[in-house]
Parts: C-alpha cells; sequence; structure tokens
C-alpha cells in the first residue's frame, strides 16, 4: 500500500496515492461511489470467500468501491487465544443489516430485489455494485487525512457539495470511520477460499477491518443539511488509541472513509447516497525503527542426521522506510552466521523475511536464535527487541515396536481418515472414518477416543499423516474427550501428544500434523512447507511459489473446472524455494485449480482467471 510521508525538518517523500474523493472537493456533477459493508468472522468458513470477491470487486471498480469488513456475530466470537476483531459500532451495525446468515454484505444498504434484509448472500453483491456506480450523485464527497505519528493525533476533513441541493429542512447523515489492512490473525478455511490471503506461516491478512466510528453522532450518523449550496466541511480531531479490544492499532495501515445516508439506520430510510476513502498522510515520522517479534516457522528435523532449516522471521518497523537490515543466526550457540537482508518495508509497515538456509550436526536438544544487528546500515536504530529463538525437534526413540495411537477428532468424526507412513512413504496402517456427521451426530460413539494398536514393522522414520475429506480441518464443535488431535503411547507412558486448537487443512489432501520418529514420535512439519499462487486472480501470468524442507521431487499442474489438465510441468528435484511463472495468456476465464505434487503427494488450490 502506498503512503505520503511529510517529516518535518527533512524531505517530502514521493508522491501521494490517488485514493477516491481527495480534497478539495469536486463540484462537477458525478455518479455514486459505493459502499459494501461486508459482516464477517473469523470462525467463519466461508468468509474468505467473501473477501475474496469483494477485493475482486474494488480491483474492478479502483477508486468507486468503500469496503468495511466488519467483525460481528457468533462466527466473529473468539475462541480461546484468538483476538477479539469486534467493535461496539460494528455489533450494532451487524443487528442493524440483519444477515441471514455469514459471509453477507450490505451494498449501499439497499435491499437486493425482494429480499428483507440489507445483507445479502455475496452472489449478488457483484450485481449491486454495478447497478448502484451507473447512477448520479446529487452529492459530491472528498477528504484528506493527518497522522502525527509521534502523538498519534489525527486530523481528517471532510467536503461536501451538493450538486443538486435538496428541499428545504431535508436532513441527511454523515458517517466518517476507518478500517485497518494487513492485520495478521486467524481465519477459518482462509487457505481454502482465499489463499492468496494465507501467508507462509499459516496465518491470515485481514484487510479492510472496521475499526470504528469518529463522527458527531456516532453509528446513527451526524445531521448534515442537504439543501446547502456551498461546500460543508467537517472536521474530526481524534487521538488514535494504541489497540481496541487488546488488538493493536498499526496507524501504518488504517484507511478512512466517509459516507452520506438518508436516514440514522432504519431498514426504510437509511440508503447510502455516495462515499469517499483516503489514506492518511504522516507527519513527524521517525527515523526507522526495527523490532523481531518472532520466528514464524516450525523446526523439526525428524531422523537427519545433518539438520539444515530457514528461520522466517517477522520485523516491525515503527519509523521510516527500511531498505536494509542486517542479521546474526546461530544454532546451538554455534558460530554466527550474518545476513545482509535488502527490500523494502515501508513506514509502519511489517515484513517476514527468509534467512538462508542454516546448517548444523543436531544434538539431543537444539535451538536456533535470529538476532538483528543493523538498521539501514547504522542510519536506524534497532528496536528493544532484537531476538528471537526457536526450539528445534529431533526425532524421539522408543523402546519397542508396538504403540498405541488415539485420534481424537471434532464433531464430525465421519470426515476423519489416517495413515501411518514408513519412510518410503508407503502406508502400514490406516483408520477412519469414523462414526456419525454433522453436530453431535452419531450419538456419545461420535465423541469417543479412537484407540488403535499397533505393531511397527521395524524400526525407522515414521510419520502420521491426518486427512479431513471435508477439507476445512478439525474446526467445528468441541470434543470433550480431550481437544482436537492425536497421541501416541506405549503402554501408560504418553511418547507424543498433538492435542491443541483447531486445525485449517486447507484442502482435504493437505496434512497438519505429521509425526516422525524412529520407533519414536515427534511432530514435523509436512514436505510442503509453502504454497502461495499470486496475482490471484490473474490475467496473463501467476506466479507460483513452492518450498519443501527436503529434496523432493515435484511437479504441478493446471487443471479446469472439468477436471481437464491445461498446463503440466515436470520442476525435478527441490529443496527449498522454487518460484514457478505459469503462462496463462491462452487460458479461457475462469476457476482452475493448481496441482502440487510432491514425491507423489499432492496439495491443491484455486486459480482464478480473468480476461
Amino acid at each position: 500500500m502506498k503512503r505520503t510521508l511529510l517529516i518535518l525538518g527533512n524531505v517530502v517523500l514521493g508522491a501521494g496515492f490517488s485514493f477516491a474523493q481527495q480534497t478539495p472537493v469536486s463540484q462537477s456533477p458525478q455518479n455514486k461511489n459505493v459502499v459494501l459493508e461486508e459482516l464477517t468472522g473469523i470462525n467463519c468458513q466461508y468468509c474468505p470467500a467473501g473477501h475474496l470477491l469483494a477485493k475482486q470487486i474494488s480491483d474492478a471498480n479502483p477508486n468507486r468501491v468503500v469496503l468495511v469488513n466488519i467483525h460481528a456475530g457468533g462466527f466473529a466470537a473468539p475462541g480461546a487465544g484468538q483476538p477479539d476483531l469486534r467493535t461496539t459500532a460494528g455489533t450494532a451495525l451487524d443487528a442493524f443489516l440483519a444477515p441471514e446468515g455469514y459471509p453477507a454484505g450490505a451494498v449501499q444498504r439497499t435491499a437486493f430485489g425482494a429480499e428483507e434484509f440489507l445483507a445479502t448472500g455475496r452472489e449478488n453483491w457483484t450485481s449491486q455494485v454495478a447497478a448502484r456506480l451507473t447512477e448520479a450523485s446529487p452529492v459530491n464527497i472528498a477528504m484528506d487525512a493527518t497522522i502525527d505519528a509521534a502523538t498519534r493525533v489525527l486530523t481528517l476533513n471532510v467536503e461536501m457539495f451538493y450538486t443538486t441541493p435538496q428541499a428545504a429542512g431535508t436532513n441527511q447523515y454523515l458517517n466518517i470511520g476507518y478500517v485497518q489492512n494487513n492485520f495478521e490473525g486467524p481465519q477459518t478455511a482462509g487457505a481454502t477460499y482465499n489463499p492468496a490471503a494465507v501467508l507462509p506461516n499459516g496465518n491470515y491478512l485481514h484487510q479492510h477491518m472496521f475499526r470504528g466510528f469518529l463522527n458527531a453522532g456516532g453509528t446513527p450518523g451526524e445531521a448534515i443539511d442537504a439543501s446547502q449550496t456551498g461546500v460543508i466541511t467537517r472536521t474530526v480531531t481524534y487521538t488514535l488509541p494504541a489497540a481496541i479490544n487488546g488488538v493493536d492499532l498499526n496507524i501504518g495501515e488504517l484507511e478512512f472513509f466517509a459516507f452520506l445516508h438518508e436516514g440514522q439506520n432504519t431498514f426504510e430510510d437509511s440508503k447510502i447516497i455516495s462515499a469517499a476513502e483516503v489514506t492518511p498522510t504522516y507527519v513527524n515520522v521517525p527515523a526507522a525503527t526495527a523490532i523481531l517479534q518472532s520466528i514464524n516457522n516450525e523446526f523439526n528435523i525428524g531422523c537427519a542426521t545433518n539438520g539444515s532449516i530457514s528461520p522466517i522471521v517477522k520485523v516491525k518497523n515503527s519509523g521510516d522506510a527500511i531498505s536494509a537490515l542486517s542479521f546474526s543466526s546461530t544454532v546451538n550457540g554455534g558460530t554466527p552466521v550474518v545476513y545482509n537482508w535488502t527490500g523494502n518495508i515501508p513506514a509502519f509497515g511489517t515484513a517476514d523475511i527468509t534467512i538462508p538456509a542454516l546448517n548444523f550436526s543436531p544434538v539431543a536438544s537444539n535451538s536456533v536464535t535470529v538476532t538483528l544487528t543493523s538498521v539501514n546500515g547504522g542510519a536506524g536504530t534497532v528496536g528493544a527487541t532484537a531476538s528471537a529463538s526457536k526450539n528445534i525437534t529431533k526425532a524421539a526413540t522408543a523402546t519397542g515396536t508396538m504403540i498405541t495411537l488415539e485420534v481424537m477428532t471434532d464433531n464430525y468424526p465421519a470426515e476423519t481418515t489416517w495413515q501411518l507412513l514408513n519412510s518410503s512413504n508407503t502406508a502400514v496402517a490406516n483408520g477412519g472414518p469414523y462414526v456419525g456427521n454433522g453436530q453431535n451426530a452419531g450419538g456419545a460413539d461420535a465423541l469417543k477416543t479412537k484407540t488403535h494398536d499397533i505393531t511397527l514393522p521395524g524400526s525407522d522414520c515414521y510419520s502420521l499423516k491426518l486427512m479431513d475429506s471435508y477439507g476445512d480441518g478439525f474446526t467445528y464443535g468441541t470434543n470433550p474427550a480431550g481437544g482436537y488431535g492425536f497421541r501416541i503411547k506405549q503402554g501408560a507412558n504418553t511418547l507424543y501428544t498433538n492435542l491443541k486448537a483447531p486445525f485449517d487443512f486447507g484442502t482435504a489432501t493437505t496434512v497438519d500434523g505429521v509425526l516422525n520418529f524412529v520407533l519414536g514420535i515427534n511432530e514435523n512439519e509436512e514436505v510442503l512447507t509453502m504454497f502461495n499462487i499470486y496475482p490471484n486472480p490473474a490475467q496473463n501470468e501467476a506466479t507460483v511459489d513452492i518450498a519443501t524442507n527436503n529434496n523432493s521431487k515435484v511437479s504441478y499442474q493446471v487443471i479446469n473446472a472439468l477436471g481437464q489438465v491445461v498446463i503440466a510441468d515436470d520442476l525435478g528435484t527441490v529443496n527449498g524455494q522454487k518460484t514457478v511463472n505459469v503462462n496463462t495468456s491462452k487460458l479461457n476465464g475462469g476457476m482452475y485449480f493448481v496441482n502440487i505434487t510432491i514425491n507423489g503427494v499432492s496439495t491443491q488450490k484455486p486459480l482464478s482467471i480473468i480476461k
């Protein structure tokens, strides 16, 4: 996202990004800009599909569509360890817009056809937006915003001009709000329905996240005399909080919007007339300051006698743009390895940076530490948190060949299957599906722990592959038997336990929990550690990023909606990252799937082609 930065006492950086209706307001007649208020939630299976569609609508109509993603309703209620993205104003809007289900969207707060609800299903959004964009607007709206980075004080101006003044005594109502972009958090089925928004660490980048209203009058809006003939101005001065509901408010990821509507939030008369949005200008921006927040990826070398890992570190910038960083990394306290990174982290932005492979000889207990040592060649500042560490899991050793596998499903056990694989990727045992489907379906038996006694064929490195036929992972319901996951035991001794928060498999062929052990058990990442497609939708070319955690034979196919392979290639042996440019210029518009095969195991993601 482009930003305009004004650093007092220094120089003006860059040119402003042209967002919809910046001041001064136009006094020439214009068509309406459209507001799509999307009701969504982090535990909503199809909400990522709504996010993707809304983005596609906005991309097709640049600077004409304001997206406001409102986290509200049951699917937005956070589970254990999840962030609370709800707001008081968002909850009020959810009650007013009255969706039948989620995701739902209100387009210009205008009911679709004969429906009784302002918020309608996503299948109607495209046609609703297209119809509203062709309508003449009686009023133009423009705005500008400035944030003082030192004090977090926002100064925002809205200008309105009625090209068609309304009858004397007519009030319309002004709402001024703000959204936050690029918030990293959880999202059910993100990998399935909006894979481009999923980060390599599995987290989801939330966009246009509604943070509240700033205008006088709150959620119902501030009354504006629509009969006026001159420019109407409103100014807001507001100190932006550090967090909302415990969720950080990053001033570098904010957008502001304003819209006029006919009434004060009642079904009959709250139709939105037109809107504007703007990204802020920043003043008093400090020098680049970097904090090393975390190491994002997990490490498990399984049965390997020679280890190799590539940490992915998250760096947060709380100052001016960063163009260079230096890191020092060490495994098990060994000789530090220096990595000098160059790129761009914009002011107040964040970035995931991959440290090149670190090779080491595993010992009984292993860990890696990455330290940030320099910012912009010394011109910037290393923040208070400069280092992050993470353990490296190594396979344990068991004492015998008999093990017990306990599988704990969610409330949809008929979707769960598993395979126990040897080092040649051959199944030596399997199980599932189990009795029951649907919330609490199948009675008490559906929620019991499933126990399997397994005799291993010999000393080897084994892995456990869990699968979910529906493709959304272990995400629904609560199993009173102890959570979601599995436990490996020998007699009364627990060798390994993997019980945790809901898994998001993405697709039925993606593995969440993989265990490696030499007659022992430990968690390990799947062979395919990264699979991203961008841009998505694509037009003439799509880029596919792949990463594996060992030397793997890799091939890919592009498959159309009829199941026909339209593009295929063998990439040979891949170790680490591989970028593939796929020529889609000869493909018709529509939905396709990219199928990646790693050592005979396939993973698939959707790809949309637009023409």
